[in-house]
């Protein structure tokens, strides 16, 4: 996946600089290849390019946003936690849950089952 297409879909929902953006080129690089060892066997990356670094670019918006949010004065004691950007991390999650929920026939399902309860 190309990395500077992450980076500027990632810029356009942070609604920061493309040279800002830049800074995260190691996170984005990070996020990509997570989301590759994901994959099922036999995808087409080339044809699914798009889908494929738009998820990558909101997985790293989450973190981003995790990060930033620990920096604006946020206080965790014990099982309290009190934050100013508690509700951009659960956008940017929703976000990054339904962006990967998009490219969920190019992923495999790991850890997953379903079962009948009677």
């Amino acid at each position: 996946m190309d990395t500077t297409q992450v980076l500027c879909q990632f810029a356009t929902l942070a609604d920061i600089s493309e040279e800002n953006a830049q800074r995260y080129a190691p996170l984005a690089r990070l996020c990509i290849a997570r989301l590759l060892a994901r994959l099922k066997d036999g995808v087409d990356i080339d044809t699914n390019m798009e889908a494929l670094c738009t998820a990558a670019a909101g997985m790293l918006l989450y973190q981003y946003t995790m990060t930033c949010g620990a920096n604006a004065g946020d206080f965790r004691l014990g099982d309290l936690s009190i934050s100013a950007q508690n509700t951009n991390c659960d956008d940017a999650k929703a976000l990054c849950d339904e962006l990967l929920a998009s490219i969920a026939p190019l992923l495999k399902h790991d850890n997953a089952f379903l079962m009948q309860v009677n």
